[in-house]
């Protein structure tokens, strides 16, 4: 597997991204600051595939699990509840979001059931009394047909975090420039690379200093 370096190396971008030193995890912006947790599918949980994520990138804590859908936000919220009760500094926690990769893929999910589902969990982090919700559209795909299946779930997470007024960083758009780009930022047809995460954390990165302000 090719090392950070020999990815970021080959792109314009990424020689001025390590020159700054912001791919490095020793380095990370928000180690000191307020509680991140990630939730999300197998792209939130990268670890498993690429050893840095946008969320270690973040230190957050990772709650991503592989092969999942919004559909199993009901699974997993007992567990983040529990996790953010325990957390002295709850409300000043930040919850970043993305799923949309298999939502697209099961013949029977409905972009209603899927904002419907998003709705659900954001309406309970509301009541947890987060700091800050961030909802992200899943990436763009290598594949045409793939990304023509996604659009509509990547149109109704933008339209959700309007309605919602939740800031929204679009990794869809993001990495559909970075293709256009030649930017090397894939593992496969669908997961990013390191390369592809620091692009991602770089955006979550704005959205966090414009909320620290």
């Amino acid at each position: 597997m090719p090392t950070l370096w020999e990815l970021a190396s080959n792109t314009r971008k990424g020689v001025l991204a390590l020159a700054l030193g912001l791919l490095l995890p020793s380095s990370p912006a928000y180690a000191s600051r307020k509680p991140i947790i990630c939730l999300g599918d197998s792209v939130t949980a990268a670890p498993t595939l690429t050893p840095h994520s946008f969320c270690s990138l973040l230190v957050g804590q990772n709650l991503g699990v592989g092969s999942t859908s919004t559909r199993d936000i009901k699974l997993q919220l007992p567990y983040l509840i529990s996790l953010l009760d325990k957390l002295r500094n709850k409300r000043s926690t930040t919850i970043i979001i993305m799923y949309g990769l298999n939502d697209a893929v099961l013949k029977d999910m409905t972009i209603k059931e899927f904002r419907k589902n998003l709705k659900y969990l954001i309406k309970k982090l509301h009541k947890h009394k987060v700091h800050k919700i961030i909802l992200m559209t899943s990436n763009a795909t290598t594949s045409t047909i793939a990304n023509q299946t996604l659009k509509p779930y990547i149109l109704a997470t933008r339209e959700l975090a309007r309605d919602l007024k939740i800031d929204l960083v679009d990794n869809y758009t993001i990495f559909s420039e970075l293709q256009a780009e030649g930017e090397p930022v894939y593992l496969d047809y669908a997961h990013p690379n390191a390369l592809g995460h620091f692009y991602i954390y770089e955006a979550i990165s704005k959205v966090l200093n414009n909320i620290n302000k």
